[in-house]
């Protein structure tokens, strides 16, 4: 059995391994560099329609948070989860404002299917945006890594660009206006599964496979049908058992490695670190016999910029 120490070293070690993503952009005539300019604030910022949000991101470990207020109070802070189908809150958090649990609801975690208790939350606020009522299932604070986070139940249809250069997300109503396009930008169409996007045009080393957009993942997780394809190309890279929690606590065991080049539309990603299990959230996607991965933070990072569109089901990459 491994010590809960020796887990958590290999956790940070696997976490640090993602720091050495790179995006290669396809070829392009030489160009001079584009200028960068500052970011206005929410509250200067021009230009910005009444019913959009900027909010200064920081960052828990690779992922990004943003401040929301619940129920009028606060801020606190909240994880953005691309792959979460409901948003959550923790169980400190929750004491705190009063909530009590008015029921259990099925939650999917990474690790399994769980009956977890809930409260009703009448609103979310991030800014200007008003979110509500939200049936948020309890959890503890110390495997989420924050007071709570905004899922799919708060972000569908509505467009979310994360700036990781400046760690700053905007969040729009819908695709009424185009999202800043400063640099060489790449789009890739998406189909959308519970909620989540599912790009299509994507492919490792030529073998197509389904990328699942998850920012609430500091690092990628491909499932076991993506690991045998890639088998014979793997065997050149050390593989080493890692252990995996998710949000609810369960341990899961994995294998790590190195990928090799994945290609997203017109961009490819070289080096990227993934564990390889077969989690659930691949079998409630009905993706355990077909090769797929969840995208983390940590390949995400390696953009200047991503525009994840749920309206329009397209995402946008722009290359640092």
């Amino acid at each position: 059995m491994t010590s809960p120490e020796r887990m958590i070293a290999i956790i940070a070690a696997l976490l640090a391994q993602a720091a050495t993503a790179a995006v290669v952009p396809p070829p392009t005539p030489t160009t001079p560099p584009p200028v960068e300019t500052p970011v206005a604030s929410p509250d200067t910022a021009e230009g910005l329609d009444p019913a959009d949000l900027a909010l200064v991101l920081q960052s828990v470990d690779l992922r990004m948070t943003t401040q929301v207020t619940v129920n009028g109070k606060g801020p606190y802070r909240f994880i953005v989860d691309t792959g979460a189908t409901r948003s959550v809150i923790s169980r400190r958090l929750a004491a705190e404002l009063g909530l009590t649990a008015s029921g259990k609801r099925r939650l999917v975690s990474t690790g399994g299917v769980r009956e977890v208790e809930v409260v009703r939350i009448d609103e979310l606020g991030l800014g200007k945006l008003i979110a509500g009522p939200v049936v948020a299932p309890l959890l503890d604070e110390a495997n989420i890594g924050a007071a709570g986070m905004l899922g799919i139940d708060v972000l569908a249809n509505r467009q979310v660009e994360m700036d990781l250069i400046a760690d700053r997300m905007t969040i729009r109503k819908g695709a009424s206006r185009p999202a800043s396009t400063s640099g060489e930008e790449i789009v890739v169409v998406a189909r959308r599964r519970y909620g989540e996007l599912v790009l299509v045009d994507a492919d490792i080393d030529g073998e197509p496979i389904y990328v699942v957009l998850d920012t609430g993942a500091s690092g990628s997780l491909g499932n076991m049908a993506l690991k045998n394809r890639l088998e014979r190309r793997l065997r050149r890279q050390p593989v080493k058992t890692v252990m995996l929690l998710d949000v609810v606590g369960n341990v899961l065991e994995a294998q790590a490695s190195q990928l090799p080049t994945i290609r997203l539309g017109g961009v490819t990603v070289v080096s990227a670190p993934a564990a390889f299990a077969d989690v659930e959230t691949f079998r409630q996607f009905g993706l355990i016999g077909r090769p797929a991965m969840l995208l983390g933070m940590d390949v995400l990072r390696s953009f200047r910029r991503v525009i994840v569109d749920f309206g329009t089901k397209k995402v946008r990459f722009q290359l640092r």
